[in-house]
Formats: structure tokens, C-alpha cells, sequence
């Protein structure tokens, strides 16, 4: 017992132990080892030892909560939705389909009567150069019919078509495209006739048109607004497209369909009050023949005079509308219109209209004796539509 008791190391000062020596069979005959060689607390120290060399341990990660799966009644309501939004997709982009055409048709008629106007004035510049008469003078005439145009009725309610900028028909089409990019639901207009949102046109407003304008560069000009505000019909619904495209189910299954098809109509509606289109306009031969009369009325009023009888001499003076019954010593005349007008003014009705026989030749009368004033009382009265009808 002694002789054991010698041979153990002084305490404090045991060797360190290997727990896992590197031809043990196994740690746990590493420990009883220790234990008989070098007692409890060597153990117990070679066991703290390799803990500490041990790393720590993670805990697991947390699992989210399992998500209940959806009742059967919350999937079909889900499938409800999303039916019920395919459903309003596809309704919605058939009504802009149709719209998006017809508010293109719309403004191709403006285009036609604008060029069926362009054409009727180049027919009667042709007429007109035949009686040898200026450029610039047929130029000024034309200007002064357009700027006239609304004033005289002749163009009752095509009066955007030939004002600056078209008037009141580029704020509605623009007021169009701004609707039409607003997918959502609209703001619909109270109740009520289109007369009472869009009040009808109606003739004598003022066109706008400078005194300096060129008819033909003129026309040309709101020929190039129309297609700009069809451009911008085109940009619009390829935009509200795009927005119907990347909503949402909810968004769609909220769309009112219904209330975008009044809307549209609407919209529509004014667009037809705020200008006619061509296929409310006199034929080309008819639109041709209104505006040549028109400029010869111009023309026969620029060349009237009127006679007052002095006494001692005749005095001229540039005449206003003839009187009926015109004052004693007081006549109205007119230069001698030559053969080629005599005979132009009789192909368009013009004779006819004013009650007058023009013969053609120098060598017969005129008839009635007082023709000319009956011409020059013509020119001041002429006044004919270029559309089928008036407005009401």
C-alpha cells in the first residue's frame, strides 16, 4: 500500500492525459485508465479539458409556422375572383377595340371633308384662272370666305375644319386621349341628354384664321392636327393597355365595364357634335361648286359701284348690299364681266340664282334692265351649306 502510494504522482502535478490516445480502441478505456493510473480528479480535469476544445453546438433554426391550408371554400372564392377578372379583361379590351376604331373612324372623316373642302377649292381656282384673273386676288378671296366661314353659315358646322388649330374639335379630342389613359373606373358626367355636356355647334363663331392666311398651306396645316390627334388616340390606348395588362386581379374584378361603355359613348357622342364629318357633307361636284360661288360672290362685290346722279356729273362710290327700291338719281353697276364670266356664271347657277339672263355676247342684252344690281344684291344675300343639312 505504501509502495502504491509512492508511485502515484504528487497531486497537482499528474501528467495530462489523452482522452483519445492514438491506439485506444476507445475513449471510454482512455478514462478508466486515467482513473486507475492517476485517480478521480485527473478524470475529471482530462474531461473538462475536452469539453472546452469541443465547439458549440447551434441550435436548430426555427421552422416557420405551417401555414393552414385553405379551406375549400376560400379556394373557390379565389377561383371565383380570378374567372371573374379574366372575364373583365377580356370584355374590357373588346369595348376598346371597338372604340379605339371608332374614334379613329371619326377623325379620318374630318381628314376626308378637309380634303373634299381642299379639292372644291381647287376646282374653283381652276374656273377662276380661266377668267384671266390673278393668283394673289383668288388667294385673297379664299381667305376672306375662310375667315368668313362661320359668320356666313357656309360652313355651319364644319366650322372647326376651317378654324385655327380646329377650334373646339382639338380640346375634345384631347380631352378623349386623357380619358382613355385613365384605365380605372371613370367619373362619369350627370345624367343627361349630349346636348346639354356637349352643347351643339352652331353657326357665326369666329374662326380664328389670320388675315395673312394661305388657304391651301392653311388646310394642309389642320390636315397635319387631325392625324396628330388620331397619333394621340393611337398612344393613348396602347398605354391604357399596358396598365390593363399589369393590373391585378382585384383591380380587374373591380373595373366597371358597363359604366367605360357609357363613358365611351359619351365621349363619342361629343366628338360628332363638336364637328360633322364628310359623310354629312354635299358631294365633291356640289362642295365645288358652293365655294366657287361663294368667290365669285366675293369677286362681284369687290366690283361694284354705285352711281348717284349729281346734277351736274355722276358720282362713283363702292356700294354695301343694294337697296330693293333704290333712291331716285341712285343706280348700281358693275363692270362688264366679259364673255368667259358671263358664261362661268351661268355654268354654276349663279345667273339663276340671281334671276339674271347673261347672254355671253356683246352684241345682246342682258336681262333683266336692272341685272346688275340683281347680281350685286345676289352676292351680298348668297348664302348656302356645304353640309346635307343644318344643324337643328
Amino acid at each position: 500500500m505504501r509502495a502504491r502510494l509512492q508511485t502515484s504522482a504528487p497531486r497537482g502535478t499528474r501528467p495530462a492525459v489523452d482522452l483519445h490516445p492514438p491506439h485506444a480502441d476507445h475513449p471510454l478505456k482512455a478514462i478508466l485508465d486515467l482513473q486507475t493510473s492517476a485517480g478521480n480528479q485527473a478524470v475529471t480535469q482530462a474531461v473538462g479539458r475536452v469539453l472546452q476544445r469541443q465547439p458549440a453546438k447551434k441550435l436548430p433554426p426555427k421552422k416557420p409556422p405551417t401555414k393552414k391550408p385553405p379551406t375549400t371554400a376560400e379556394r373557390l372564392e379565389k377561383l371565383e375572383t380570378r374567372q371573374t377578372a379574366l372575364e373583365k379583361r377580356t370584355a374590357i379590351i373588346e369595348l376598346d377595340l371597338k372604340y379605339r376604331a371608332l374614334f379613329g373612324e371619326r377623325m379620318s372623316s374630318y381628314k376626308a371633308a378637309v380634303l373634299r373642302i381642299s379639292g372644291g377649292l381647287d376646282a374653283a381656282q381652276d374656273g377662276f384662272k380661266k377668267a384671266q384673273e390673278a393668283q394673289a386676288r383668288f388667294e385673297a378671296l379664299v381667305a376672306q370666305l375662310i375667315i368668313a366661314a362661320g359668320a356666313i353659315g357656309l360652313a355651319y358646322g364644319f366650322e372647326p375644319l376651317l378654324s385655327y388649330g380646329l377650334g373646339r374639335l382639338k380640346v375634345d379630342a384631347q380631352k378623349i386621349a386623357k380619358t382613355v389613359e385613365r384605365w380605372e373606373n371613370p367619373v362619369l358626367q350627370a345624367a343627361g341628354s349630349t346636348a346639354n355636356i356637349y352643347p351643339l355647334a352652331k353657326g357665326g363663331g369666329d374662326t380664328g384664321v389670320p388675315a395673312e392666311v394661305r388657304p391651301m398651306a392653311f388646310l394642309t396645316k389642320n390636315l397635319e392636327e387631325l392625324e396628330l390627334l388620331n397619333k394621340g388616340f393611337e398612344t393613348a390606348f396602347a398605354t391604357r393597355a399596358g396598365g390593363i395588362k399589369a393590373a391585378d386581379d382585384a383591380k380587374l374584378d373591380a373595373l366597371d365595364v358597363n359604366a367605360w361603355e357609357k363613358q365611351y359613348e359619351t365621349l363619342l357622342a361629343g366628338l360628332k357634335v363638336a364637328c360633322k364629318g364628310v359623310e354629312q357633307m354635299k358631294s365633291n361636284s356640289e362642295v365645288a361648286r358652293i365655294l366657287e360661288r361663294y368667290i365669285w360672290a366675293g369677286w362681284i362685290r369687290g366690283q361694284a359701284r354705285i352711281l348717284v346722279n349729281m346734277g351736274k356729273g355722276v358720282a362713283v362710290y363702292p356700294t354695301g348690299k343694294p337697296d330693293s327700291k333704290p333712291a331716285p338719281g341712285v343706280s348700281y353697276d358693275i363692270a362688264d364681266l366679259g364673255t368667259y364670266i358671263e358664261d362661268r356664271l351661268n355654268e354654276i347657277g349663279v345667273s339663276k340664282m340671281a334671276g339674271v339672263t347673261l347672254t355671253g355676247h356683246w352684241y345682246s342684252s342682258n336681262d333683266p334692265d336692272d341685272w346688275k344690281q340683281r347680281l350685286i344684291r345676289w352676292a351680298y344675300d348668297y348664302k348656302e351649306l356645304i353640309g346635307v343639312q343644318a344643324s337643328p
